[in-house]
């Protein structure tokens, strides 16, 4: 089983760090993997402690971050990048994003 959630807003903003960091922990990751499914789960950063993302990165298989970027002139463009991944070798530079008409995610080239 796959599960994937964008955002895990509502609960990062009304716990406080130890509270979230525990359920998270406790529930979400180990959960997940005692039952051998994948997670992937977008958490906002700059609610919490660093310390609190630092042990979120060391329990997880991988760590993936999105960004908008936007030129001097005005242009964006969506990138993505694998900081961490467990056990798999992967490309650790940015790389660009592009989304077709139909919302399909492609890899700039």
């Amino acid at each position: 089983m796959l599960a994937i959630t964008d955002s895990q807003g509502v609960l990062e903003r009304f716990n406080d760090d130890k509270a979230w960091l525990e359920i998270v922990l406790t529930r979400f990751i180990t959960g997940r993997k005692s039952r051998s499914q994948i997670a992937i789960r977008g958490i906002a950063n700059g609610l919490h402690n660093d310390s609190v993302y630092r042990q979120l990165e060391a329990a997880a298989d991988g760590v993936i971050d999105f960004k908008l970027e936007e030129t001097a002139n005005g242009v964006t463009r969506d990138v993505m990048r694998i900081r961490n991944m467990r056990n798999q070798h992967f490309i650790r530079g940015w790389q660009t994003l592009r989304i077709g008409e139909n919302f399909e995610i492609t890899l700039e080239k």
